[in-house]
């Protein structure tokens, strides 16, 4: 196994940087750890799942669709990206990347469907923390096949866009711009 060497200046790339969400958790370090070692999901006001296997993305273990929304939103992948850039720690990329990719193969578009994996605000929350994510994976494209992250950002730009995609009478709009 090739050890990679981590070289990465985090100053914002662009202003579009400082626009990009965060960690959720304020505890991230301990938090992204569990995602990528326990498979062990923590959110505020809902504790943690710890999952068995693979994850599956729209059993809400009766917390309701706030709880979806965070875990399909992606909402955990800001904790490991801000625990990689105080860490430069790669399994945390490698790991969290495998997380990323099963949501991807499992969660394939639906128009009209009711589901939380794309609904209309958790797909805008995700597609952000997406972006985040894609510009720390960029420096490791050659270990790291990147083909399958692209593609599916540029189907989240293109449902966003879609006239059909907004819900209406909300205020999820205001993430779709």
């Amino acid at each position: 196994v090739e050890e990679l060497k981590v070289a990465i200046d985090y100053k914002p790339i662009n202003e579009l940087e400082l626009l990009l969400p965060k960690n959720h958790n304020s505890n991230f370090g301990k938090t992204s750890y569990e995602i990528v070692n326990e498979c062990k999901f923590t959110f505020k006001g809902f504790g943690s799942v710890k999952y068995e296997g693979n994850i599956t993305w729209l059993e809400d273990f009766s917390k309701g669709r706030s709880y979806l929304r965070l875990l399909n939103g992606f909402v955990w992948l800001g904790d490991i990206i801000e625990q990689f850039k105080q860490t430069k720690d790669i399994t945390l990329l490698k790991s969290s990347y495998h997380l990323v990719e099963q949501w991807i193969d499992e969660n394939q578009f639906q128009p009209n469907s009711n589901k939380m994996n794309w609904h209309d605000e958790t797909t805008a929350l995700r597609l952000l923390y997406l972006i985040s994510y894609f510009n720390i994976l960029r420096p490791y494209s050659k270990s790291l096949d990147l083909n399958k992250i692209y593609s599916s950002l540029n189907e989240h730009f293109f449902i966003l866009s879609r006239d059909d995609f907004y819900a209406g009478n909300n205020n999820h709009g205001m993430f779709q711009c």
